[in-house]
């Protein structure tokens, strides 16, 4: 039998990660509740299959469905269930992601509120901890109590309603706590069961449109550590050690990332100068802080950067900046201003050599050009 890559779990309230584990099996990484840029981060550990259950949207911004796209088009098997995921996988579903559970064909049948999986919980430091019910998990609970005849129907209608006539964090189930697990959960470990049976990869889908904004998101993902979690690779776990030991070295790495990344195959087609390439330098080095505990090899990751912009500068030659602050992007204006400008379109949609860059080619090598330079 041949099984390449693991299965990344992203859970936390609607199955504990170690429950999600045991699942899995020895190839799972149990990943915290996925928000946006994660799914796109976990590309790099080379996946076969990734299993979605839990996702946070409250207080930052949830999982982008092109994350799943770009996971299809890579031939991930992308499983969805239980809570976020159920969602995500619904409303992917056309575009090859997977679905699973009661919860999940729910919404493919039109019969729920987004929010009726929703919770308010314990951060992990609190074991996921849920602190309200799921509507979801109230009416399986219901209706399981009017079958057994715990309820009689017009008791448990008016429980439901009052539920559902709450905002998510009000919600609470109607009886008293109990160790039952409820439908979430039920859900979560289907999914995980299924991302664990599959073999290898699947057919790649659809290529996903390459906006610059999901670029932006994946200079981001690329340049950030996974959380501690068992079976991340060595390197990962060395990425995170850098970044703890200066958090404020993230934009930097993205820089080394996609800089690093680019083959130039265009001679230099004209000179920036002296002056505007040793003003690249010192925008870079100023980057470093002086009290950083890995000084010397950042700084030599900023020149790294600086020099590779510089002759990216050479071979693009003429920049069309479009329209904008005219005072900042006049060609004639002699500031830092410009050249910090022009940083910024090379890193985004400037160009094409730097547009799709992370999106295009292996997403685990970004490490190696770190590692190369730390």
């Amino acid at each position: 039998m041949t099984i390449s890559g693991p299965v990344v779990v992203f859970a936390g309230p609607s199955i504990h990660p170690d429950d999600a584990a045991r699942v899995v099996g020895d190839d799972a990484i149990v990943l915290p509740p996925a928000s946006a840029g994660d799914l796109l981060r976990s590309l790099r550990l080379r996946p076969r299959a990734i299993a979605l259950v839990d996702g946070r949207f409250d207080d930052v911004p949830s999982t982008w469905h092109k994350e799943l796209l770009l996971a299809i088009e890579r031939g991930v098997h992308v499983f969805g269930g239980a809570s976020m995921g159920a969602l995500r996988a619904v409303e992917c579903e056309r575009f090859g992601a997977k679905p699973v559970g009661r919860i999940a064909d729910s919404y493919r049948r039109g019969r729920r509120e987004d929010d009726a999986v929703a919770i308010t919980h314990l951060p992990s430091a609190g074991g996921w901890q849920s602190m309200s019910t799921a509507l979801v998990d109230i009416e399986a609970r219901l209706d399981r109590a009017v079958s057994t005849g715990e309820v009689d129907a017009e008791t448990a209608a008016a429980h439901l309603q009052r539920a559902r006539e709450c905002a998510f964090p009000e919600r609470r189930s109607p009886f008293e706590p109990s160790i039952e697990l409820g439908l979430k959960h039920d859900d979560a470990v289907e999914t995980c069961r299924l991302a664990a049976s599959t073999d290898g990869r699947t057919t790649p889908g659809l290529r996903t449109p390459r906006t610059t904004w999901l670029h932006r998101l994946a200079r981001t993902a690329m340049a950030t550590p996974f959380p501690a979690a068992r079976g991340l690779p060595a390197r990962e776990i060395r990425f995170r050690a850098v970044v703890e030991a200066d958090p404020d070295a993230g934009g930097l790495l993205a820089d080394a990332i996609t800089f690093g990344r680019i083959e130039l195959r265009t001679p230099g087609r004209c000179s920036i100068g002296d002056r505007r390439a040793d003003a690249i330098r010192v925008h870079h080095l100023a980057r470093v802080h002086a009290e950083s505990p890995i000084r010397g090899p950042l700084s030599t990751l900023a020149l790294g950067i600086a020099d590779q912009q510089r002759q990216l500068l050479e071979a693009a030659g003429p920049i069309e900046l479009g329209e904008g602050p005219s005072a900042l992007l006049d060609p004639a204006a002699d500031s830092g201003a410009r050249d910090d400008a022009l940083a910024r379109v090379i890193r985004s949609e400037g160009l094409s050599c730097c547009r799709d860059l992370l999106l295009e080619s292996d997403v685990e090598d970004p490490i190696d050009i770190i590692h190369d330079a730390l």
